[in-house]
């Protein structure tokens, strides 16, 4: 820890005093500091003297010390080197705060970035909150031009980039550097040193690991990490970092700093899939901590779900105490079966095409979209159901083979007419002329004989000569009553004749006569 001497750090939250009140405020720390200075301890003998010069508690303090009047008199090269070393003497989170905001005044702004934000992730770092608020700040302004590197070596191996000290194994975050090429060293507490060069591209994820042959650097698979919040509210972050860091040893890496928006404390699949959509993920890992429900513990589960098919690829659960944090050797088993088991289930892509397009192409009750289509899917067999509206479907089996393009081309026949089993009237042909007008002639002679036999009826019983005086009778009467029933008869004949005539319909056609007309 720092000496409280050194605890008061206002001046550093800043860029370099370049004003005569930002001196005056430098003096004015240092005569407060003064009273501090002769309070402690002090050696008596030479005994005393010796172990005080080899208490690296005590030359850390100095060095801080030095590191904090070298920064304010603008001397960044003598102040990083001060605390480098104060730091490599007794490592602690606020000399790592302290060196961070050296590298912010010498405008090295992802570098300060990267050791501020180890600042603030070290549960050990000092509890001033004008110094978390000023880390914090600088934090925040981290910009979409970065590498993340993480780094696996011996337990308190030195981490140098481009020979400047960026902290001790093992890093709670990975290293932020910018695009570009770098050099990185790690150096052991005997001394020894071992160097990679690494070209790093912007938003790239590379891990670099030591081996007895020396250090070599590989990509890493992006992955998109959530882990909901924990039933205390307090164990999601620090559990999120386990396992970002337990990934790596399966080439898998968090995408740690994120550009947009940051993921809800509850995501469910469809929100993970989103996420990991966005920052181009080939896995999202939903992790629900263990908990309590109905007075029940619960165990913690692990989902992997595939970003491109859109579907989960593997699922299991862990640490079935809601109370306890789950240990890192249950997590890494967890892990690397999950990992695994998803890898092994391997993916093809399947490309289906109709004609005509605009097919739906259905695998169960799941729609995997239109044709022409262009997906991914886990390797295995699938059965297609290709469907469209007037067009009979078609199921297709397919085996989509890992790494491979399956392909299924499905041309749809259309749904035939319907044809209707009740009887169909012949096909005639029209009648005939003569046949017609005979028929009219005929019903026109009915009506004719019809309206003679309705008078001859109408005047049947009257007198046909006028009676005058004196005749008192009448001599003669009309006696039309059997003429006007045969004319009505006969003209009921002729017009029902008629109507025979026209209503009688032409000849059947024969089937070739039909066709051609």
């Amino acid at each position: 820890m720092s000496h409280p001497r050194f605890s008061s750090l206002r001046l550093l939250g800043r860029r370099p005093c370049r004003s005569a009140w930002c001196w005056l405020a430098l003096v004015g720390w240092v005569l407060c500091c003064a009273p501090a200075w002769a309070r402690s301890p002090r050696p008596n003998s030479a005994a005393d003297k010796a172990d005080a010069a080899q208490s690296p508690s005590v030359r850390a303090a100095q060095l801080v010390s030095e590191g904090v009047l070298a920064l304010a008199s603008r001397d960044f090269v003598a102040a990083r080197r001060a605390l480098s070393d104060a730091y490599r003497l007794q490592p602690s989170a606020d000399t790592l705060f302290q060196l961070g905001i050296v590298a912010w005044s010498e405008g090295q702004s992802l570098v300060a970035q990267d050791l501020l934000r180890r600042y603030l992730a070290d549960a050990s770092a000092s509890a001033s909150a004008e110094k978390r608020s000023e880390a914090q700040r600088i934090v925040d302004s981290i910009g979409p031009e970065r590498s993340e590197v993480w780094v696996q070596g011996s337990v308190a191996d030195w981490v140098y980039v481009d020979d400047r000290l960026r902290g001790q194994l093992p890093l709670s975050l990975p290293l932020l550097l910018s695009p570009g090429a770098h050099r990185l060293t790690l150096e052991s507490a005997t001394g020894d040193r071992r160097t990679v060069d690494l070209a790093l591209a912007n938003d790239q994820s590379t891990v670099v690991r030591s081996r007895p042959s020396g250090l070599e650097s590989a990509p890493l698979v992006r992955v998109f990490l959530h882990v909901a919040s924990a039933p205390d509210g307090g164990r999601s972050d620090a559990l999120q970092r386990r396992i970002a860091g337990l990934l790596i040893a399966h080439d898998l890496a968090e995408k740690t700093v994120s550009s947009g928006p940051s993921a809800p404390r509850s995501c469910d699949v469809a929100c993970c899939l989103q996420h990991g959509k966005e920052q181009a993920a080939e896995w999202a890992i939903a992790v629900q901590p263990a908990q309590v429900v109905d007075g029940k513990e619960t165990p913690g589960q692990i989902t992997i779900v595939d970003v491109a098919v859109k579907d989960t690829v593997a699922q299991a659960a862990f640490s079935a105490a809601a109370s306890a944090a789950p240990d890192d050797t249950e997590l890494a088993s967890v892990l690397a079966k999950l990992v695994q088991a998803a890898r092994d289930r391997g993916r093809g892509e399947l490309r289906v095409t109709s004609v005509p397009v605009g097919a739906e192409v259905r695998s169960g009750t799941q729609l995997l979209g239109q044709t022409p289509l262009r997906i991914q899917r886990f390797s295995g067999p699938l059965e297609l159901h290709i469907t469209r509206p007037g067009f009979v479907s078609e199921h297709r089996p397919v085996v989509v083979q890992r790494g491979q393009i399956s392909e299924v081309n499905a041309t749809l026949q259309a749904v035939p007419s319907v044809t209707s089993d009740a009887p169909v009237a012949p096909a005639r042909a029209p009648r005939p002329a003569w046949r017609v007008g005979l028929g009219i002639g005929a019903i026109a002679v009915g009506v004719g004989l019809v309206a003679l036999g309705a008078s001859a009826l109408t005047v049947s019983g009257r007198c046909i000569d006028a009676v005058e005086p004196p005749v008192a009778a009448c001599p003669r009467f009309f006696d039309t009553t059997a003429i006007g029933g045969v004319l009505i008869g006969s003209g009921a004949a002729f017009g029902v004749a008629g109507g025979l005539l026209l209503a009688w319909p032409g000849k059947t056609l024969p089937p070739t006569a039909r066709k051609g007309g």
